[in-house]
């Protein structure tokens, strides 16, 4: 998580400096870069590139830049409205996995591991978050963690400011749902989300994400009974998946309404 704003040796450096100000990008892209290796990325030009492929696939990619023996992939964290507050990454050894299988599972992190880490922060905050359930997270961690959160008593402010008891019952009860959740990991979903007050715009972006699931799911349902042979009424059967389709493509568009200005989001 994380990265120095300004550093285009980090992949998480890079994404942030990616979505930065361009004054910001100018002043980055005009310092010496130290070669660490020879993978390092030293000319502005290739850097602008890096930058743009960044902004465009969401992902940014440090290849044995810091050292030869790693490979580096960001994602970042953005508010409902796209603004980019924080990147999450991963580093891994290079050669023991793919881009492609990095890039998923860090905007994965960015996309679902906000609001847990948020609201454990200022459980508080649950009463602004509207929209998701513990089904709306993708893993059983994330799943086990906003469970607790959302079932446990709330500690009294006070308290909880000086002290991890309640906290405590929170990683005690997810471990009920996830027994290999650690305290480790809760702090990474803290640091993923370290303000409170964007659990709201954390919360829609699970939902979002929740919702784009569903309508995979339902349309994967359909196409799979059209082309089934073996149904006793295919007709019946079809058009009743296509029903379903229709009632989450309805209750998304409710969810969802287009906002004015703004070009509807794939």
């Amino acid at each position: 998580m994380g990265g120095r704003l300004g550093s285009t040796t980090t992949a998480a450096g890079l994404m942030l400096l990616a979505h930065a100000p361009a004054a910001v990008q100018e002043e980055a892209l005009a310092r010496t870069v130290p070669r660490h290796t020879p993978f390092t990325l030293t000319v502005s030009g290739r850097l602008r590139a890096v930058l743009a492929q960044a902004r465009t696939c969401g992902y940014a990619v440090s290849d044995r830049q810091l050292s030869t023996d790693t490979l580096s992939v960001a994602a970042p964290v953005t508010t409902d409205d796209g603004e980019v507050t924080a990147a999450v990454s991963a580093v891994v050894r290079h050669g023991s996995t793919s881009v492609g299988a990095l890039a998923d599972l860090v905007r994965s992190c960015g996309r679902a591991a906000g609001p847990p880490g948020a609201l454990r922060l200022d459980p508080r905050r649950l009463d602004d978050v509207s929209g998701i359930t513990a089904d709306s997270f993708t893993t059983a961690a994330h799943v086990a963690v906003y469970t607790a959160i959302s079932t446990l008593p709330q500690p009294d402010p006070a308290e909880h400011a000086k002290n991890t008891k309640w906290l405590d019952r929170v990683l005690a009860t997810s471990r009920e749902q996830a027994r290999g959740l650690t305290a480790t990991y809760l702090h990474t979903l803290v640091q993923v989300c370290p303000w409170p007050h964007h659990a709201p715009a954390y919360a829609r972006m699970v939902e979002a994400e929740h919702a784009r699931r569903r309508l995979l799911t339902a349309a994967e349902r359909l196409v799979h009974t059209v082309h089934d042979a073996s149904l006793p009424l295919p007709v019946q059967t079809v058009l009743a998946e296509a029903d379903a389709l229709a009632a989450v493509v309805d209750d998304i568009a409710n969810r969802f309404p287009p906002r004015s200005g703004v070009l509807p989001r794939t």
